[in-house]
């Protein structure tokens, strides 16, 4: 009697424990499919944050070539404006000399017509 509580208790534990295993190899499958799902979710979202990241490279670039190009529009103009304002000046040297000679020439011609 014994005897036969300990094989069916020895028996009740086989079960269990191959119960267990089959629990077990369940769990493990869903693991599996839950690592494979969270693989294909990371991958995703992985490259959804590269676009996303490219996007917002590309809008900084276009942004920063647009600054750079409104800076060389300020510049060359800031430039033209300097060269307006030497020319000006240079304009204004060179009238001020053709006066200077013009009054020159004309002191000579009134010292020659008086000498004549």
């Amino acid at each position: 009697s014994i005897e036969k509580q300990a094989v069916t208790s020895n028996f009740a534990m086989a079960e269990q424990a191959t119960k267990f295993c089959c629990e077990m190899e369940v769990l493990r499958g869903d693991v599996k499919h839950i690592a494979a799902d969270s693989k294909v979710d990371l991958k995703r979202a992985l490259h959804r944050d590269e676009q996303w990241a490219q996007a917002r490279l590309q809008q900084g670039t276009e942004r920063v070539e647009g600054q750079m190009q409104q800076q060389e529009q300020r510049l060359r103009l800031a430039m033209q404006v300097s060269l307006a304002a030497d020319m000006r000046s240079m304009l204004a040297k060179a009238e001020h000399r053709i006066d200077q000679r013009s009054q020159e020439a004309g002191c000579r011609v009134e010292q020659l017509a008086k000498e004549v």
